[in-house]
Protein backbone atom coordinates (compact mmCIF):
# COMPACT_ATOMS: atom_id res chain seq x y z
CA UNK A 1 0.00 0.00 0.00
CA UNK A 2 1.14 3.77 -0.39
CA UNK A 3 3.08 5.57 1.89
CA UNK A 4 4.50 2.14 4.00
CA UNK A 5 1.17 1.96 5.43
CA UNK A 6 -0.31 -1.47 6.85
CA UNK A 7 -3.06 -2.93 5.20
CA UNK A 8 -5.98 -3.28 7.38
CA UNK A 9 -7.26 -7.19 8.03
CA UNK A 10 -11.39 -7.08 8.73
CA UNK A 11 -13.08 -9.60 9.61
CA UNK A 12 -17.01 -9.72 7.92
CA UNK A 13 -18.95 -11.90 9.49
CA UNK A 14 -22.59 -11.59 7.65
CA UNK A 15 -24.85 -14.13 6.58
CA UNK A 16 -26.44 -12.13 3.16
CA UNK A 17 -24.64 -12.50 0.23
CA UNK A 18 -25.86 -8.94 -1.27
CA UNK A 19 -24.83 -7.38 2.14
CA UNK A 20 -21.19 -9.48 2.33
CA UNK A 21 -20.73 -8.74 -1.45
CA UNK A 22 -21.56 -5.14 -1.11
CA UNK A 23 -19.41 -4.13 2.35
CA UNK A 24 -16.75 -6.41 0.97
CA UNK A 25 -16.10 -3.91 -2.34
CA UNK A 26 -16.43 -1.10 0.07
CA UNK A 27 -13.71 -2.08 2.37
CA UNK A 28 -11.54 -3.26 -0.22
CA UNK A 29 -12.17 -0.09 -2.55
CA UNK A 30 -10.83 1.47 0.46
CA UNK A 31 -7.71 -0.62 0.77
CA UNK A 32 -8.69 -3.34 3.34
CA UNK A 33 -8.12 -7.02 3.26
CA UNK A 34 -11.51 -8.62 3.73
CA UNK A 35 -12.62 -12.05 4.70
CA UNK A 36 -16.28 -13.02 5.02
CA UNK A 37 -18.02 -15.91 6.90
CA UNK A 38 -21.82 -16.18 7.15
CA UNK A 39 -21.36 -18.16 9.80
CA UNK A 40 -20.82 -17.06 13.70
CA UNK A 41 -18.32 -20.15 14.82
CA UNK A 42 -16.55 -19.89 11.51
CA UNK A 43 -15.86 -16.33 12.62
CA UNK A 44 -14.50 -16.93 15.74
CA UNK A 45 -12.59 -19.87 14.36
CA UNK A 46 -10.98 -17.38 11.45
CA UNK A 47 -10.28 -14.87 14.27
CA UNK A 48 -8.60 -16.98 16.40
CA UNK A 49 -6.29 -17.64 13.43
CA UNK A 50 -5.94 -14.62 11.49
CA UNK A 51 -6.18 -12.18 14.18
CA UNK A 52 -7.77 -9.43 12.11
CA UNK A 53 -7.56 -5.92 13.00
CA UNK A 54 -11.52 -5.20 12.83
CA UNK A 55 -14.29 -7.68 12.76
CA UNK A 56 -17.58 -6.35 11.18
CA UNK A 57 -20.43 -8.75 12.69
CA UNK A 58 -24.41 -8.84 11.72
CA UNK A 59 -25.98 -9.64 14.74
CA UNK A 60 -29.01 -12.16 13.55
CA UNK A 61 -26.59 -15.10 11.95
CA UNK A 62 -27.73 -18.56 11.31
CA UNK A 63 -25.74 -20.30 14.04
CA UNK A 64 -24.64 -18.24 16.37
CA UNK A 65 -25.89 -14.48 16.91
CA UNK A 66 -23.62 -11.39 17.02
CA UNK A 67 -24.10 -11.30 20.77
CA UNK A 68 -23.23 -15.12 21.13
CA UNK A 69 -19.82 -14.42 19.24
CA UNK A 70 -18.68 -11.23 20.79
CA UNK A 71 -19.24 -13.16 24.37
CA UNK A 72 -17.06 -15.75 23.26
CA UNK A 73 -14.43 -13.38 22.73
CA UNK A 74 -12.10 -15.27 19.98
CA UNK A 75 -8.77 -15.51 21.05
CA UNK A 76 -9.14 -13.78 23.85
CA UNK A 77 -8.97 -10.32 21.77
CA UNK A 78 -9.15 -7.25 24.09
CA UNK A 79 -12.31 -6.11 24.97
CA UNK A 80 -11.12 -2.83 23.82
CA UNK A 81 -11.03 -4.36 20.22
CA UNK A 82 -12.59 -2.52 17.46
CA UNK A 83 -15.77 -3.91 16.08
CA UNK A 84 -19.11 -2.83 14.59
CA UNK A 85 -22.65 -4.40 14.44
CA UNK A 86 -24.04 -4.78 10.96
CA UNK A 87 -28.09 -5.07 11.24
CA UNK A 88 -30.59 -4.51 8.88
Amino acid sequence: MAGGKHKRHVLLIEDSPTQAQYMRLLLEDAGHQVTVTESGQKGIEIAEVEQPDMVLLDVVLPDLDGFSVCHRNPAGIDPGFPGLRVSD
